[in-house]
């Protein structure tokens, strides 16, 4: 019988170590049938934003592309024409989930090792024989946190020019807890410098990239566009009460095959009385934390 898993928001640690999983692998293949190039998707905590967004790490991303094809044995994707894209990607992911700082200086430290740490990843690039030696110098810059300010600001957009350099195919960004920087700054005396990096951060990445395949942001605020991503006008906001993309949450058939599995005599009736759940519209979800 497989485990129960609780805070394991890593895909390949739930598929490989025998964790329940509530299948949700067709939501890969409407993220790449979706017509926009940029999704962003707002979703209440502890709906499994972040296991999703490792489950399509996982499927695109080109690094030990044949050992993560075994990940999906089984599930729904398998049989699915999508599966010809698993493994053909470079994936640019980052979680801003711990950015944070009491002042701009701590704000904008946080942020430059966040991105260092994601350059760290593709330092393969370097050895690239034709990288120029003024790419090959920005990259080291921001590698090792010495980069200026307007190189961090471009910094994601570059490396996404790198890679599409480096393997010939243009990268997936998958960015989660996209809004904690902003709701980090919200109340700070640093809001305008704040603000004005990361609106430069995301700008440079999702708009007018041309060496971008697809990115999809999720976090918990749900935004306008006007306010969090100014000037972002390419970006669709998946509402959770009109998207087509409702693969956050237990739906009430994945509750009743659940407790199925665990032989758990319980009436559905039951579990809405002790949880509640959520009603968005048409859809009743509930928390898969609780």
């Amino acid at each position: 019988m497989k485990k129960i898993p609780i805070g394991i928001d890593n895909f390949y640690k739930l598929v490989d170590e025998n964790y329940y999983f509530a299948d949700k692998t067709i939501f890969i293949k409407d993220i790449i049938e979706e017509s926009s190039q940029v999704l962003l998707i707002p979703r209440p905590r502890r709906f499994g934003k972040s296991l999703n967004m490792s489950m399509l790490r996982y499927f695109f991303t080109n690094k030990n592309a044949e050992k993560n094809r075994e990940l999906f044995n089984g599930l729904k994707i398998e049989n699915e024409k999508i599966m010809d894209e698993q493994g053909k990607y470079p994936v640019i992911y980052i979680s801003f989930k711990d950015v944070s700082g009491n002042s701009w200086e701590d704000f904008y430290n946080s942020m430059k090792t966040k991105i260092s740490k994601l350059f760290f990843e593709y330092k393969y690039l370097l050895n690239k024989d034709s990288i120029s030696c003024y790419d090959k110098e920005t990259f080291e810059k921001i590698l090792l946190n010495t980069g200026n300010q307007n190189s961090y600001e471009s910094s994601i957009k570059f490396l996404c020019e790198l890679l599409y350099e480096y393997h010939d195919v243009s990268p997936i960004i998958l960015i989660d807890d996209y809004d904690h920087p902003i709701v980090s700054v919200a109340t700070s005396e640093f809001y305008k410098e704040g603000h004005n990096f990361y609106m430069n951060l995301l700008g440079t990445s999702l708009k007018g990239n041309e060496y971008l395949k697809k990115a999809v942001l999720v976090g918990t605020l749900i935004s306008t566009k006007q306010h969090i991503c100014d000037g972002l006008d390419n970006i669709y906001i998946s509402s959770i009460l009109y998207s087509r993309l409702n693969y956050f949450g237990f739906s009430e058939d994945e509750i009743v095959e659940l407790l199925k599995y665990y032989k758990k005599d319980y009436n559905i009736s039951e579990i809405k009385e002790w949880y509640g759940g959520y009603s968005f519209g048409k859809n009743s979800l509930y928390n898969p934390r609780s």
